[in-house]
């Protein structure tokens, strides 16, 4: 079994039993690996919990609906080249990011065709004296939208002007609408420090947007 995974934010490696490759794939392990932190068993449990659920607890019609609305979804391999989504890849992945959101999973597809068109990063400020990280977006962030925000497990060198993982999830922050969503309580970040975040959103049918990333430094 293969799926891809828009919630896994860890870059390439394993999670229990299945295996987390860069382009968001995930396959069985043959040998399960013990998780090596809580963050990680959370994702491990939740990845099976709706891996199984979607044969013993989905009905075959809404397996059916799940399989095309996968095929509406448009993703692509680390080459760019297109990347066919199936239904349960579709499945996990909405209700995996749902949880960690803290929403309410969700057994029908999405009534909305596509992924979620979550809007454009135009501004992040990472404050060390407010101890807050602001995300600016190009419109507004709606009520039933979540974020979902990583951020690099240490400060990265301001030489780089990439960077591709490990991310750690930071916080979740609910749409107001409005176009900024501010985080409170970032406490490690030193001002002059660069780090990396990366963001997916979420909403309340389970749609599910592609990830935004990026880094900034940090501001006094």
């Amino acid at each position: 079994m293969k799926f891809i995974s828009t919630l896994v934010t860890q870059g390439s490696g394993v999670v229990g039993n299945l295996v987390v490759e860069r382009n968001g794939v995930i396959r069985n392990r043959n040998v399960p690996a013990n998780p090596r932190s809580v963050l990680q068993a959370a994702v491990r449990a939740t990845l099976a919990l709706y891996a199984q659920s979607w044969s013993d607890t989905l009905t075959p019609a809404e397996r059916v609906g799940w399989n095309a609305y996968a095929a509406t979804i448009n993703r692509t391999d680390v080459l760019g080249k297109p990347v066919k989504l199936s239904g349960i890849s579709a499945y996990v992945s909405s209700n995996a990011a749902l949880t960690e959101a803290g929403g309410t999973p969700v057994t029908v597809r999405p009534v909305n065709d596509g992924g979620l068109a979550l809007p454009a990063i135009t501004s992040v400020v990472l404050d060390d004296s407010a101890n807050t990280l602001i995300f600016t977006f190009a419109a507004d962030i709606t009520s039933a939208q979540t974020i979902i925000v990583s951020l690099s497990p240490a400060s990265v060198s301001l030489g780089r002007s990439k960077y591709s993982g490990p991310y750690r999830k930071f916080a979740i922050g609910g749409g107001a609408d409005s176009p900024t969503v501010t985080l409170s309580g970032v406490t490690v970040p030193v001002a002059g420090e660069q780090w990396a975040w990366r963001i997916i959103g979420v909403n309340d049918a389970g749609q599910v947007s592609l990830p935004q990333s990026g880094l900034t430094t940090v501001v006094a």
